[in-house]
């Protein structure tokens, strides 16, 4: 598992499951699974938009995102993002959905309404980053 949202409009929990390709949606008033969604390659985060009722999936090894109808559970677009997103959220007030771009260092603007990528915006720098030395290991060195 990857990530986890919650929509508290509806009650359903969704869970990203990032080696198996599917969302999992959880009804939380009976803590039972609902359904199994596939989605695209690599799903690592997720966010909810309880005004609209969709779901947005950051698919980080297809670099897209999947948008799900929170009503009927289907997908019902792939908007591409930049290179390996990797976080997603969404403001319900503007209907823009903002993604993190991990290989890329920037975040893709959707917009909610139409489903369509209206930026990306360079942010930040190199991301996971590490540094090793024979001495210390710092982060990932094996």
């Amino acid at each position: 598992m990857s990530s986890v949202a919650v929509n508290p409009a509806s009650h359903l929990i969704y869970v990203s499951d990032l080696y198996g390709d599917i969302v999992s949606v959880i009804d939380g008033a009976t803590n039972a699974k609902v359904a199994d969604l596939p989605i695209g390659f690599g799903p690592h985060s997720i966010a909810v938009d309880p005004a609209s009722n969709l779901v947005y999936v950051a698919n980080s090894l297809s670099n897209t995102v999947s948008v799900i109808n929170g009503t009927t559970n289907a997908k019902v677009a792939d908007v591409k993002a930049g290179s390996q997103p990797t976080d997603i959220a969404v403001n319900p007030a503007s209907n823009l959905v903002y993604v993190a771009n991990s290989l890329s260092n920037t975040v893709s603007v959707i917009n909610g309404t139409t489903n369509a990528k209206v930026a990306d915006v360079l942010a930040g720098g190199v991301s996971n980053t590490y540094v090793c030395n024979s001495e210390e290991q710092f982060g990932n060195c094996g």
